[in-house]
Order: structure tokens, then C-alpha cells, then sequence
């Protein structure tokens, strides 16, 4: 399985970590943050390794740089909606598709749009604004077989048996798209997705599309990605900040409201599938003798516990290591089914055990640093071995 660097804000120290650590195998550039050209300025090499998510998501929003992009719908139309979207569908795909090739991206991803509520005639409007001029423009250049198809699933579609054989019916209804980059909605606040039945849901799509023989590529994941590769998802993503983790569609929304507070810094433990705040290292260390066994060895995690650093959720020493950590276990993932799901299995397990070890020293985490996720994905394991 491979990992690709879901770009936002500060989109160089992926940039940094795939090319001087090795860490990950492409980019997924973000428009919303990197002007189109310096999107051209980008070495060939890693264009030609890396993906271009267009992000129609928002059709009326001017977010970031998206202004600087020729395709954008509210570039090509001042208050573009989706009642007359009609009038610049082709001529946004046109411009979209030849942007993408023209910049010797992988592959060419047809892009969606999110809606709050989906309405009743959601797949038309999205084969009608997308699939069909995207592909009509993939045919005239030859290009087809590059074809990416973009879809957010909501909950509902991911939990519900009738809602997600609609999604599934629609999405391998295009004999000519190759792929399906999947992209989870994820509502709740927590850090870590913990429903079973919701993870469960996205395992067993991703397995009728890997059955399908489509290429699927699992957007904005948090360390849940791990899961999804026991269904067959041939790659998943990692961000450097939480909104690049899970999808939420205020990051494409233009609105007057003040940043937030940054989060406090937190460090990745690939034994214990969880990111830890920072203000529990004193504890661990006080309490485990070789608590330093929680957390990989990197160069980054060596500069993290020097005594001049200063702890702040900015250092990009806190997610190039979590880079190289989670694409060494990303690339760990065996290559047969069955070995995929004993693999991942062990490693819920074993993390599970690791919380147990640590509790038993004295050492307590609140619910963003502790491991209460993992007996959902466990369950979640179990609902998927179970069948429909």
C-alpha cells in the first residue's frame, strides 16, 4: 500500500519529508494553497509522482488561491450555483483536465462537489456537472485510463445498507474510470474516528470497488488509514495538520470568523496507533523507565527531545516524524488479504496491550491521547469479517 501527503498549509514540509526522508510515495497538492504557478515551479519528477486534487467542493467559494486557477467555477462565473452550473460545466473541465496534464500529474482526478443535504437528484447532478465532461474531455485527448473519480461519503451512506449499494452502484457504473479517490466524512470532534459501524461501512466499500478492479485512493485519513488497507485500498493519506486528517468542508468555506487557538503540540507513537500530547511525556518519563520505547526512532523525534526545544504545534519536527513513522507502517502492510487483516489485527492488539502496560505504571491519558478508538476498530475489524 502507499501514502500520499495530503497538502494544505505548510505544504513544503511534506514536500521535505518525501524527498529528504523518503517518507510517503507522492503529493496530493491542494489548490486552495499553492498559487497555480508555483504549482508549475514543482520538480517534474515529483509532479509526475503526485496528484492534483482540483476542489470543486464548494463551487461558490473563492478560497486561498483558488482564484489563481483558469478551471475554477466562481473564477469562470461570478455567484456560480448549482442551477446554472450547466453553463460553464464543459469549459471548466476542458480547462481542469488540461491543467492537470499539462503539469504531468499521475493521474487526472474528476472532482465532486459537497453538499450538506444530499438532494434526491445528487448522482445526476454530479455525472452531469463532472463525470460526463470530465470523461468527454479524457476521451478527446485519449487520456481515459488516468481517470480518477472524486466521491465524499456521508455517515449515512457509509453505515446504511441502502445508501451505500446506491453509492456503490453509481460509483462502478463508469467502465471507463479507473479509479475512485474516497473521501470519508467524518462529524465527530474526536481525534480518532471511534464508530465501529461507520469504519465498517467504508471497509466494505472499499472492497467492493478494490473487487471491481478500481484503483482506490483513501483521502484525508488519520491513522485509521491502517484499517482501510485490510478492504484493499491500494493508498491512503497523512496531513500535517488535524482538518488535513479528516474531511470537513469548512476548509474550502471564504467566512469572517477569527482562527482558532492552536492545538496543543503532540508526538505520534506507531506502537500505540495514537498521537500523544506533549504535557504527558513527564509522566511517561517519571513513571517508565523505557517509556522511549513507545516512540520510534527518527532524527526528528531526537530534535524533539532536546532540551532547547520549544514545544509548539508549528515545529515541523512533530509531523515529519509521524511521516516517517506511519509510511514505514504503511509499507509494511503485506501484499496478501488474509495476512493484510492478521497484520493489522496484531497491531490493535498490541496497542491495546501497550495502553493496558502503561496504565498499570500510573501513567493516564484524557480521550485524544489514550486509546479508547481501538476497541472500535477492532469491532469495526470483526463487523467487516462478518460479511454484508
Amino acid at each position: 500500500m502507499r501514502m500520499y501527503h495530503q497538502c494544505g498549509h505548510n505544504s513544503k514540509w511534506n514536500a521535505d519529508s518525501l524527498v529528504e526522508d523518503g517518507a510517503g510515495d507522492g503529493l496530493i497538492v491542494s489548490p486552495v494553497n499553492l498559487r497555480s504557478d508555483k504549482v508549475k515551479e514543482l520538480d517534474q519528477d515529483l509532479r509526475r509522482r503526485s496528484i492534483f486534487d482540483p476542489q470543486y467542493y464548494l463551487i461558490g467559494h473563492l478560497k486561498g488561491k483558488l482564484d489563481t486557477y483558469d478551471y475554477v467555477p466562481a473564477v469562470l462565473k461570478n455567484d456560480v450555483s448549482t442551477r446554472d452550473y450547466h453553463e460553464i460545466a464543459v469549459e471548466s473541465a476542458q480547462q481542469c483536465v488540461r491543467f492537470q496534464v499539462d503539469s504531468g500529474f499521475s493521474h487526472v482526478l474528476i472532482p465532486s462537489r459537497y453538499f450538506q443535504e444530499l438532494p434526491s437528484n445528487y448522482f445526476e447532478i454530479l455525472e452531469g456537472h463532472f463525470v460526463a465532461p470530465f470523461l468527454n474531455e479524457l476521451r478527446r485527448l485519449g487520456l481515459v485510463n488516468r481517470s480518477m473519480l472524486t466521491v465524499i461519503v456521508k455517515q449515512a451512506q457509509a453505515e446504511d445498507e441502502y445508501y451505500r449499494d446506491e453509492l456503490l452502484n453509481w460509483l462502478t457504473g463508469f467502465p471507463e474510470v479507473t479509479g475512485v479517490y474516497l473521501i470519508f466524512e467524518n462529524q465527530s470532534p474526536a481525534k480518532q474516528v471511534k464508530s465501529a459501524k461507520q469504519l465498517a461501512g467504508a471497509l466494505k466499500i472499499i472492497d467492493v470497488l478494490h473487487r471491481n478492479g478500481l484503483e482506490v485512493i483513501v483521502g484525508y485519513c488519520g491513522v485509521e488509514g491502517l484499517l482501510y488497507s485490510v478492504a484493499g485500498a491500494d493508498a491512503v493519506t497523512s496531513g500535517v495538520y488535524e482538518n488535513l486528517r479528516s474531511f470537513n468542508h469548512s476548509r474550502f468555506e471564504v467566512t469572517d470568523r477569527m482562527d482558532r487557538r492552536g492545538p496543543n503540540p503532540r508526538v505520534y507513537s506507531g506502537r500505540l496507533l495514537q498521537w500523544i500530547e506533549y504535557t504527558y511525556l513527564d509522566a511517561l518519563e517519571a513513571l517508565v523507565p523505557d517509556w522511549i520505547k513507545y516512540f520510534e526512532a527518527t532524527k526528528h523525534l531526537e530534535e524533539m527531545f532536546e532540551p532547547e526545544f520549544n514545544w509548539h504545534f508549528t515545529k515541523p519536527a512533530l509531523y515529519r516524524h509521524h511521516f516517517v513513522v506511519y509510511s514505514e507502517q504503511v509499507r509494511a502492510v503485506p501484499d496478501n488479504r488474509e495476512a493484510r487483516l492478521r497484520h493489522v489485527e496484531s497491531l490493535v492488539v498490541d496497542a491495546l496491550a501497550g495502553f493496558a502496560q502503561l496504565e498499570e505504571a500510573g501513567v493516564y491519558f484524557d480521550s485524544e491521547s489514550d486509546g479508547s478508538h481501538l476497541p472500535h476498530w477492532r469491532n469495526a475489524l470483526s463487523l467487516y469479517k462478518a460479511g454484508p
